[in-house]
């Protein structure tokens, strides 16, 4: 398994994987991208471009999975003016790294690549000075376990939830690097 940095030409694989994963809020699916509006692989080759945490995983060549990753001052220029969770996230919060998605594909699942892709983002961003790691999981119905049993082996800590004006709910979950997070309830957002 070979870890990197996302480059121009992943943009249409990493497009097509994010497209595999989407899933509806009634899915049986144990986890994936809710309703996630899939950004179209211009967005992608911008992404890759001005984000130096944006990762992809290959095993034999072949891409599968990634992990995108955006400071604080990306998302406060970069901002999708719809995206109620990230101007939630910006107005409560500062210096950090969002982990944005983070996918990878069926029969590569439950094998620790997206543990190894979450290491790899915090290790660069501390080296960068960088303490804070902010990431949000759907809240289904028994689903979204691995994605949560994901966080909280890397010690992040439920600090919140976030209902936005589709109905759908968030858990916000934030680690730093020092270990002060504070758990849910402890108004760290």
């Amino acid at each position: 398994m070979i870890l990197r940095h996302a480059m121009l030409k992943d943009a249409a694989i990493i497009r097509q994987i994010a497209i595999d994963v989407n899933i509806s809020i009634d899915s049986s699916e144990e986890t994936g991208f809710v309703e996630y509006p899939i950004p179209d692989e211009e967005e992608y080759l911008q992404m890759i471009k001005k984000s130096k945490y944006f990762y992809v995983a290959e095993s034999d060549k072949k891409i599968v999975g990634f992990l995108s990753g955006f400071t604080y001052e990306y998302l406060q220029t970069h901002l999708d003016k719809e995206d109620e969770l990230e101007q939630f996230l910006l107005k409560k919060n500062r210096d950090f790294i969002y982990l944005d998605q983070l996918a990878v594909i069926k029969e590569y699942r439950r094998k620790g690549i997206g543990k190894k892709l979450i290491q790899q983002l915090i290790t660069d961003s501390i080296k960068e000075g960088y303490k804070t790691f902010i990431a949000v999981v759907c809240c289904r119905e028994g689903k979204q376990n691995y994605s949560v049993n994901l966080l909280q082996s890397l010690d992040f800590k439920l600090i919140g939830e976030k209902t936005i004006s589709n109905g759908l709910k968030f858990e916000i979950y934030k680690k730093r690097a020092d270990g002060r997070t504070r758990t849910c309830g402890e108004r760290d957002l």
